[in-house]
């Protein structure tokens, strides 16, 4: 049970903009991801053949690895 009741309702917009901002959180968030997991991507392929395999990486896992480990991240 609430300590204290309101009857006023959110002002008009407040729900669309809400919406809109966390839209654009998303979309540089995202960004930001890209950007990290290139880095990283950049990293990992500098690496010779038998460190990669010696972690448990091929060249093909790179790509998607560096993305998960960017979004992880932020």
């Amino acid at each position: 049970m609430a300590m204290i009741e309101t009857t006023r309702t959110a002002p008009f917009g407040a729900e669309s903009i809400l919406k809109g901002t966390n839209f654009v959180e998303d979309i540089l968030n995202e960004a930001r991801a890209r950007v990290h997991a290139y880095r990283i991507h950049k990293e990992l392929i500098a690496l010779p053949a038998k460190q990669l395999s010696d972690i448990g990486l091929g060249e093909k896992d790179l790509g998607s690895y560096s993305l998960e480990i960017a979004r992880r991240a932020l």
